[in-house]
Order: structure tokens, then sequence, then C-alpha cells
């Protein structure tokens, strides 16, 4: 999985922040599953200093992402070492989300999310979520989507 490992990294609402990450970003279909709508792209950054696994996920062109008002539409499930089932699915820090928001709609999300400092030495997958729809849907449905397993 691509990740950049720059210390301190500052979740700041900022798109330029990550400028410098942005050159591989991972795909997120509709629930994961390739054959369907590429909603979103994920960029990660490491700060192994303390154990955080910061994430940007930004919506493609005509998709916003829904954050829901308890960042229930963010999360991620991460899968470590020879456990092939997940660790429990985890939302993000507290105080730690912003939402960039261009014309009412949402087209990014910033989180960070804690990693234990023995786990991230190991991480071997991680499976990130984000709550979309398409924008001036009618029918206000929400969808997933995911990197998948």
């Amino acid at each position: 999985m691509p990740t950049s490992e720059v210390e301190s990294f500052e979740i700041d609402g900022n798109l330029t922040t990550w400028e410098d990450m942005k050159t591989c970003g991972i795909p997120m279909h509709e629930a994961g599953n390739i054959t369907k709508a590429l909603a979103s792209l994920a960029y990660i950054n490491w700060d192994c200093s303390i154990g955080k696994l910061c994430i940007l996920v930004e919506a493609v062109g005509g998709f916003e992402l829904l954050t829901g008002d308890d960042d229930s539409g963010m999360w991620l499930k991460i899968y470590s070492g020879n456990n092939a089932n997940a660790n429990a699915e985890q939302n993000p820090i507290s105080g730690s989300v912003t939402t960039i928001d261009t014309n009412g709609t949402i087209i990014a999300w910033e989180a960070c999310y804690e990693v234990e400092s023995t786990l991230h030495a190991c991480l071997r997958e991680v499976e990130i979520h984000s709550s979309y729809d398409y924008i001036n849907a009618t029918d206000a449905r929400s969808r997933s989507s995911s990197t998948g397993k």
C-alpha cells in the first residue's frame, strides 16, 4: 500500500499539505468491488513516532463524501501479522477530522487513526471506507466506497 512517512504530519483542512504525497492514490470503489463505480481515492501518511496513521480521501468527479455527524462515514479496518481477521473497526481520533467543502459539497476528508506502535511494523493491510453519494442525488442513498481487502 503506497504511503509516506512524514513525521509530525498535521490534519489542517488544506489539501496542499498532501500534494507531495499524492503520487499514487489508492482506488476506492463502491463496496470495494473493482467492477463498480470508482467513487474516491485515498492517500496515506504514517507518523511512526507516535503510531498515527493519517488518511486523505478525495471524491472523484460526480460524487460527494458523506462523513456523518459522528464521523461514522469514515472508518478503517486493520489487518496485521498472521491475523486473517481485521482488528476492530476504527473511527478517527477525536478532534482530528477536517472536511473540506466546496460549494456545499464535501469533496474530501482527512483523519488520523491510532495504530499500536508494535502493529505498524507488521501492518499487512488497511481497508479504508468512506460513505458517498452522487452529487445532487434524488434518492439520498448513502453508499460505501472502499479500498477493498
